[in-house]
């Protein structure tokens, strides 16, 4: 009896992550970025790893006790979209606790503490550590294509967040695309380098909102049909910007936020993308 049940769990566990589908998750960090994607190979890619604050990271919080209630032993790769803490503050606090095969970033320099910890880890753990840029892929799983469409060009000069690492990610017919905090500067670079392949039917909006992304130009060639925004609740940086959301609504059909919704699962089946209750 006992071996029944065990195999009706190991059964009803291989629903959740079923051998067809693609599952990506806004975790709820606050004003921060967490987004965790499994493959129907099984394969988990984790980008960002959410805010720290003095004695408190979204690691310990919100990401460790994610990954074992859901069962997830290993990170596949770890995407680091830029070095500002609200996107790396639970990243050293991660590689220390989890086992981490390899942390991807912008390779963007950067004077912060938190920043070079998580550095100094991956030196002295032996962590592969691979700078993105245009046009690099990663590969998990044969059936799902991840490609870095930014940041590109030479960071010098730029604000870190304006190099951000924006990934698409195609799974069947469907396309999904991680902006981390990149602003119009940095879609207008994407647009002319990629213009309609930027086209997607589930969009991570950058920079949490803030008007200084989601630009018209932009979003009239993403055209999603899901838009999601992570940011935190009553937020000091006053995210999102009315003016962002007005065009975030005029160009998608449907506007999430994790500051109202708290943690959100979206499955796509290779035709068509949709949110799950969970």
């Amino acid at each position: 009896m006992a071996a029944l049940v065990v195999l009706i769990l190991i059964q009803l566990r291989g629903l959740t992550h079923s051998g067809n589908r693609l599952e990506v998750t806004l975790l709820d960090v606050g004003q921060g970025d967490a987004i965790v994607m499994q493959t129907p190979a099984n394969r988990t890619l984790l980008v960002d790893t959410g805010r720290w604050s003095p004695g408190s990271n979204a690691a310990d919080q919100v990401l460790l006790p994610y990954f074992e209630h859901e069962g997830i032993h290993n990170i596949d790769a770890l995407v680091l979209t830029h070095p500002h803490a609200d996107h790396i503050g639970g990243a050293k606090e991660l590689l220390s606790q989890m086992p981490v095969d390899t942390v991807y970033n912008s390779g963007h320099p950067y004077d912060s503490g938190i920043y070079k910890k998580y550095l100094a880890y991956c030196k002295s753990n032996g962590i592969p550590l691979v700078h993105l840029h245009s046009g690099r892929e990663i590969r998990l799983d044969p059936s799902v294509h991840i490609e870095t469409v930014g940041p590109y060009g030479s960071p010098e000069g730029r604000a870190p967040h304006e190099h951000s690492v924006v990934l698409h990610i195609r799974y069947g017919q469907t396309n999904f695309l991680l902006t981390g905090d990149a602003g119009s500067p940095e879609e207008h670079r994407m647009l002319a380098r990629y213009d309609t392949l930027l086209d997607a039917d589930w969009l991570k909006v950058g920079h949490h909102g803030s008007n200084t992304a989601s630009s018209t130009d932009f979003l009239k060639t993403v055209t999603p049909k899901i838009s999601v925004v992570s940011l935190g609740w009553d937020n000091r940086y006053d995210h999102p910007d009315p003016r962002a959301v007005r065009r975030l609504r005029s160009y998608s059909d449907t506007v999430w936020f994790t500051s109202i919704e708290h943690a959100m699962r979206f499955v796509s089946d290779g035709n068509r993308v949709w949110r799950v209750e969970w």
